[in-house]
């Protein structure tokens, strides 16, 4: 019996699409994170989970977007100070979130994003302002503004959590933690760096998940 190529083109063809669109589903629904949840015998291997979740739901709460159109973001190459600076120039500035990532995603700093979108420097905070050609910078004191301002946290309090090396993300856990547990935050990070695990004081206060620490947020920021 005599076969000719198209014989087996169709089937092959069929193959390849099938894989091409596993993968590209793959990188919309996949998860970073293979622990999420807490278990004593591993008291430290969800805190990664518990860091990212919790600063995720906070600026998606705050900013009012979906949670998933950030994890989205990140997986396709955004970075988290980029995420929490387009969020907050979009909120002081009232330009729309997609013309700022747009612009952003030109190659453009976020100096020259500013001067390309015409936003009126008299519409930032000088802060803002000020430390818009280091973004790095920037990121952080978005951060700490939200803890701040947003959360009420204490300047203090927060200048003294960056003091001690907590990150960004430590510094937003430790907050939340803090005003969970009607507690100081940086009490709650000397506890981390006195080797207890972000896992167990979130368990400990009955915060067992991702949505447990969304609804949380929503509380606190009267959402």
């Amino acid at each position: 019996m005599r076969f000719s190529v198209r014989h087996y083109l169709l089937p092959l063809l069929i193959v390849l699409f099938s894989s091409v669109t596993c993968l590209a589903e793959s990188t919309v629904t996949c998860h970073c994170f293979k622990k999420r949840q807490y278990l004593p015998q591993q008291s430290h291997a969800v805190d990664p989970y518990f860091l990212t979740t919790a600063q995720n739901s906070l600026m998606a709460i705050l900013y009012r977007v979906e949670k998933k159109s950030l994890v989205r973001a990140k997986m396709s190459g955004a970075k988290g100070d980029d995420l929490w600076i387009a969020h907050e120039l979009s909120r002081q500035s009232g330009r729309s979130l997609a013309e700022i990532q747009i612009t952003r995603s030109r190659g453009n700093s976020w100096d020259e994003v500013v001067r390309r979108l015409g936003v009126n420097p008299g519409l930032l905070d000088q802060w803002f302002h000020d430390l818009r050609g280091r973004p790095e910078a920037l990121a952080a004191s978005v951060v700490d503004k939200v803890l701040v301002v947003d959360l009420e946290a204490g300047a203090d309090r927060v200048a003294q959590l960056g003091a001690h090396g907590a990150t960004g993300k430590e510094k937003i856990l430790s907050v939340l933690l803090a005003k969970v547990g009607q507690a100081d935050p940086v009490g709650i990070y000397s506890r981390i760096i006195n080797g207890e695990s972000w896992g167990k004081l979130l368990h400990d206060l009955g915060l067992y998940d991702s949505a447990a620490i969304e609804q949380k947020w929503k509380i606190l920021l009267k959402r």
